[in-house]
């Protein structure tokens, strides 16, 4: 327990779940009258059927969430709830989560969920990377990769041709009747 905690008090604390059973266990504890949040994030997945990609949800902690609770009195109804391994702690106790971080943490979500969506790309269709260590290099949309947001471009410069792997969300198109160098100034 913290110094500034008080017995009694309801506060966040980080829960371990079994593997993937995030959505279970947080059901199983609203369930059971406790104030949870399990933040995700979309992230593209392949379909079922077929070969395109989609967006799934995703924990943004895998194996964990957060609950509200009063740890001298709930510590052992967590513990025993369907899909929990155990709280997290650090030797002395089950590990507090400030209200900030949680506060912050849901503000942050809600933004990405609000975000809007990048153009889709065509592979062959020229594009500028505008954030990032290659920020402004011209090159040519190759494709997704597997993973979160990840697409693959071809970069060339004289007599060289290297293929990067960057976040979607920091590419740009190219106007078709731009040149490359005045792709380089739009981006920055």
């Amino acid at each position: 327990m913290e110094a500034h905690e008080t017995p009694g008090e309801l506060l966040w604390y980080a829960v371990q779940t079994k593997p993937q059973h995030e959505p279970r266990t947080e059901q199983n504890l609203r369930m059971s009258g406790f104030e949870t949040f399990a933040p995700t994030i979309r992230e593209r997945s392949p379909l079922k059927i077929g070969t395109q990609m989609g967006y799934r949800l995703a924990p943004l902690f895998p194996g964990y969430i957060f609950a509200r609770f009063v740890a001298e009195q709930h510590l052992w109804r967590i513990r025993r709830t369907s899909g929990v391994r155990d709280i997290v702690d650090f030797g002395n106790g089950p590990a507090r989560v400030d209200d900030e971080v949680i506060e912050l943490l849901r503000a942050r979500v809600a933004q990405h969920e609000t975000q809007t969506q990048t153009p889709r790309l065509v592979p062959g269709e020229n594009v500028i990377i505008q954030d990032g260590p290659l920020r402004n290099l011209v090159g040519v949309f190759e494709g997704e990769t597997k993973g979160c947001e990840r697409v693959a471009v071809l970069l060339s410069a004289i007599h060289w041709r290297a293929r990067a792997v960057v976040d979607v969300h920091s590419l740009a198109k190219v106007d078709a009747g731009a040149s490359k160098f005045e792709a380089r100034r739009a981006g920055g």
